[in-house]
């Protein structure tokens, strides 16, 4: 028979297990001598042999804290406990982990956004029991999401690929346990709540009007001469955050994009837009910031074309091998069509008029032929006439314009 003697923190409940199974009888004395538990009689037993385990209240001290020190553990299978086996178990109080917990978003990730949740958090020895993470969706998206909140049981990172502007919010619910030297063994939970709020360039549209509207009043203040107009300052800051917010997505940094683009909204919200009809200024005292939660759509684009960048690598009579730099078009899946021509194959996709392709070698002693263009809406083809054989990496790009 084995028994051992449990403290889980989070509900400041002990519980003893055994095996194999067998009823066990059991009294139990705090660090102060005083008995806490007393289950030594017929019909009172500290685990029958049906439940194995049952869970009791732990001493808390003034600060509701579980109280430290050595606990005594007398038990045995008889009842009276003639000759039980003591067991010491000194609580010292748990040094709990810290979580390292974070929420961020990509608005340009192909074709729909992606949102991550992510525990960073350096457990050591201890022993993760189960993780849950899970990620709630903005409240009033439409269609609503199918599950709300998606949710991931062990693994340290939940990634969702259809995000969503507005306000998100993410949970981690840790539990963990771990042992101390004298056999005593520690259970405790770790939570932690972050909301995170997704700005997105389409986001901007929804104060487009808002900073139109004030726009027009400093304007109009402008143009009667005042030498106080009014929003000065917010459109000064708003388009400093916007010139940042340009060069942040241009970089790549799509988180510090992001805050930039909450920083108008921010800003814009602040601002109370009543610039009565002096001067030719609408009314704007109507000026309407709130947010309305809208799914991501990266299928169209502010250059007014949708493109694909790779380096395509071709051995032989294999397949080229695409190596994707740049990609708003979709999966295009390279196959070897003849020696020296390729096709790019992706269903309804390359529109007639509307599809431009370019193709280099990035070599200087190359002399063969290059070219590529559509070939049908489904098919662009690519032609270079290196000869089966020998190996070459070409640079394509390939653009469908709205």
């Amino acid at each position: 028979m084995a028994t051992s003697l449990n403290f889980n923190t989070s509900t400041k409940k002990y519980y003893g297990t055994t095996s194999p199974s067998a009823t066990i009888y059991a009294k139990v004395y705090d660090p102060s001598g005083n008995l806490i538990l007393n289950k030594s009689t017929t019909g009172n037993a500290f685990i029958t042999a049906s439940t194995t385990s049952s869970q009791y209240n732990l001493p808390l001290d003034t600060s509701g804290d579980i109280v430290q020190g050595v606990y005594t553990f007398e038990y045995d299978t008889v009842t009276g406990m003639p000759s039980p086996t003591t067991e010491t178990f000194t609580y010292l109080g748990t040094t709990q982990k810290t979580l390292v917990f974070n929420v961020s978003n990509d608005c340009n990730f192909f074709p729909n956004g992606q949102i991550s949740a992510v525990d960073s958090t350096d457990y050591g020895s201890q022993t993760i029991v189960d993780r849950t993470i899970e990620l709630y969706y903005p409240n009033g998206l439409v269609p609503a999401p199918v599950t709300n909140p998606v949710v991931t049981t062990t693994a340290s990172t939940l990634v969702v690929n259809q995000l969503a502007t507005g306000m998100w919010t993410g949970i981690i619910t840790t539990n963990l346990s771990y042992t101390q030297d004298d056999g005593l063994i520690i259970f405790y939970q770790l939570k932690d709540v972050l909301n995170h709020n997704v700005a997105c360039n389409a986001q901007l549209c929804s104060v487009n009007a808002c900073l139109d509207k004030i726009t027009s009043a400093y304007s109009a203040d402008i143009a009667c001469g005042s030498s106080t107009p009014r929003y000065a300052n917010e459109l000064t800051l708003a388009n400093a955050y916007y010139t940042q917010y340009q060069i942040e997505r241009s970089c790549g940094n799509t988180e510090a994009a992001d805050a930039y683009a909450q920083k108008i909204v921010n800003l814009v919200g602040q601002g109370g837009c009543s610039c009565g009809s002096s001067c030719g200024c609408s009314d704007c005292s109507s000026c309407d910031t709130d947010i309305v939660p809208q799914w991501i759509n990266n299928t169209t684009s502010e250059t007014g074309y949708k493109s694909y960048v790779a380096l395509l690598e071709q051995t032989g009579t294999s397949d080229p091998v695409a190596t994707v730099l740049e990609n708003s078009i979709g999966d295009i899946v390279w196959t070897r069509f003849a020696s020296g021509e390729y096709n790019g194959t992706l269903a309804n996709t390359f529109t007639s008029d509307k599809t431009w392709c370019s193709i280099t070698v990035p070599t200087d002693d190359y002399s063969g032929v290059v070219a590529c263009g559509r070939n049908s809406d489904n098919v662009v083809k690519a032609y270079y006439t290196d000869g089966v054989g020998s190996s070459l990496t070409v640079q394509v790009e390939i653009r469908v314009y709205y």
